[in-house]
């Protein structure tokens, strides 16, 4: 899937299922059939794209059903079968019917991470199909960026603090993708949500873990309208937008980011749309978020688990 051979995927995991592997590889390659019928959607424009959003959901179902009689049925996989569907729901400009996914799991799995994680992705479902606003500022070498700047490219939007534990993994995803897509039609923009108190030690920290894409710093915080207006209120936090400049998902983590931003960067070289050309179909405004901290805690997605 990574490699951009989608549809082998799911040829290997049909046979692969065919064999009747043992409940847990049976629940792994179940899900990914779902995940490469979805990727090979990407690369597909009307009625082969919308045939393969429904073998991808054709795949999954099984591993929802069996999720909301028993959460820990397939475990993580029943979960990530849940973000698929969403996703799914997204790729086809449905903002309403991923955020009714999201509700769907949040009930199922509530109280656990992944319960939390799906209320986090019902929230943030509001920005996707729309323009990404307000993220411009100066860098740390007080230099004007926005993100308008990368327009024609698929843009990874990074928010981070310096103070947050779990950002070397994060950043270990971001030099991944900057390394295989090279010469590609792809970007990363940091926004460092830090105080201007901590203005020096951000341009060291900058340095010392080697990002050398350019990092808006305002010195407002979690508190400032960077974070609020983009309803930042716990790390990891990204924006993954089209070559348009509109919002294609927020807050994917590990795999599942570098697969979608991978696969877009290759829609965009082949020249093929957006999923959101034409405008998507909005969903209803969530609540509002909670009060950002200026010492987020890592949120984890099923991905994860």
């Amino acid at each position: 899937i990574a490699a951009g051979r989608a549809k082998e995927a799911v040829t290997r995991l049909e046979t692969f299922l065919k064999d009747n592997p043992p409940p847990e590889e049976k629940a792994l390659a179940t899900y990914f059939t779902g995940v490469a019928n979805l990727a090979a959607s990407r690369q597909a424009t009307g009625d082969a794209s919308a045939a393969l959003r429904k073998a991808a959901m054709a795949a999954i179902e099984p591993l929802m059903a069996a999720a909301r009689k028993d959460n820990k049925a397939n475990r993580p996989y029943g979960a990530m079968a849940f973000t698929t569907a969403a996703d799914v729901a997204l790729t086809a400009g449905d903002g309403e019917g991923a955020m009714k996914i999201y509700e769907d799991m949040a009930q199922v799995f509530k109280g656990t991470q992944e319960g939390g994680y799906a209320e986090r992705a019902q929230r943030d479902t509001v920005f996707v199909g729309a323009p990404l606003e307000g993220v411009e500022g100066p860098d740390v070498s007080a230099k004007a960026v926005k993100s308008m700047d990368f327009k024609g490219k698929i843009l990874l939007v990074d928010f981070f603090s310096a103070t947050f534990g779990g950002y070397p993994q994060v950043l270990a995803v971001q030099k991944r993708l900057q390394k295989k897509l090279k010469g590609k039609p792809f970007a990363i923009l940091g926004v460092n949500l830090d105080r201007k108190e901590l203005a020096d030690p951000v341009k060291k920290f900058v340095q010392s873990v080697g990002i050398d894409w350019p990092v808006i710093f305002d010195g407002s915080g979690f508190e400032g309208k960077l974070a609020r207006s983009h309803n930042i209120s716990s790390m990891p936090a990204n924006f993954v937008v089209d070559e348009n400049g509109i919002v294609l998902r927020v807050n994917l983590t590990g795999p599942h980011l570098e697969d979608l931003v991978s696969q877009e960067a290759a829609r965009v070289e082949k020249g093929l749309p957006s999923m959101f050309k034409g405008g998507a179909k909005k969903p209803a405004s969530p609540a509002p978020a909670a009060s950002a901290s200026p010492a987020p805690a890592a949120s984890a997605s099923p991905e994860a688990s």
